[in-house]
């Protein structure tokens, strides 16, 4: 099913100016690039390094982890996209949570020239623990609650986008991610693709929401969004996948992806189409 609602988007095509119906409240949050996060410029250089040495990476990587595993890496020539670590399905059956965020960081901690990839995505998960705190104000003790429930429940992924490449508009693989995602752009403006794919009219078209923000952004989704929504990044054009495009720049994306965790989360309905419960983490 995944497959046959998949939606190509274009930065070309036209997005439709009527609101989109029934847009469940909070369920798409954009928080703005935080003032201490203005060090891009590093942080893209950082993550340059760190795919044009990734076999290297991968192989340190398996050093700290000890698996026994001969790639971590995923790369879709045919759309211009490479995943880091992978998040193939057969990895979660195998492996289960890989890319546990607190692994991650420590790769990243472990090489000089990635530290600064790990200092700017710590500006961030001080904004993840506020938002799933639900509040400006979070106690130590709930802080760090709450991080040991990310490293236990989540997964942290690199992904680079080839110059004009996107995504297709897709729904995630909810076996691996049935709760919250919260995504941060680096390398270019943050275009953001979303549409109804679950629970439209009979013969209704898919109306798309298309938001533009500056690199840094970061997007959470949540509830709905999850099931019924698909979510993507608009190629520049349709030909090649778009890399014939005037917009030469590379694009990274960094990305939580988190389980439902009874502390911070609660259901809220069965996707009767998917046949799943639903859960949100916002307050």
């Amino acid at each position: 099913m995944k497959k046959d609602i998949a939606v190509p988007t274009y930065l070309s095509q036209r997005i439709l100016d009527e609101p989109v119906r029934d847009v469940p409240p909070n369920f798409f949050c954009m928080y703005p690039p935080p003032e201490a996060s203005r060090k891009l410029p590093d942080t893209k250089a950082a993550l340059d390094f760190f795919f044009s040495h990734i076999l290297n990476i991968n192989s340190k990587f398996s050093a700290l982890e000890n698996h026994q595993r001969d790639n971590y890496i995923v790369s879709y020539k045919n759309v211009g996209t490479v995943y880091f670590p992978s998040n193939a399905l057969h990895d979660y059956e195998q492996h289960g949570r890989c890319s546990k965020p607190n692994a991650m960081r420590h790769l990243l901690q472990s090489d000089e020239n990635l530290r600064v990839i790990d200092d700017f995505w710590g500006i961030y998960m001080k904004e993840i623990v506020k938002h799933l705190a639900g509040t400006e104000k979070v106690s130590e003790r709930q802080r760090e609650r709450i991080e040991d429930l990310i490293n236990e429940h989540g997964d942290f992924i690199l992904l680079k986008y080839a110059p004009g490449c996107g995504r297709t508009m897709h729904v995630d693989n909810l076996l691996r991610s049935d709760a919250t995602v919260f995504t941060v752009g680096v390398g270019r403006d943050v275009v953001y693709d979303m549409a109804r794919l679950l629970g439209r009219k009979p013969g209704e078209a898919p109306s798309i929401l298309r938001s533009t923000n500056p690199e840094g952004t970061m997007m959470v989704l949540d509830g709905e969004s999850r099931y019924k929504w698909a979510h993507g990044i608009p190629c520049s054009s349709q030909s090649k996948g778009g890399r014939d495009s005037v917009k030469k720049q590379t694009k990274y994306t960094l990305i939580l992806r988190l389980l439902h965790h009874e502390e911070l989360s609660r259901e809220i309905g069965i996707c009767k189409e998917i046949g799943t419960k639903m859960y949100t983490m916002t307050s």
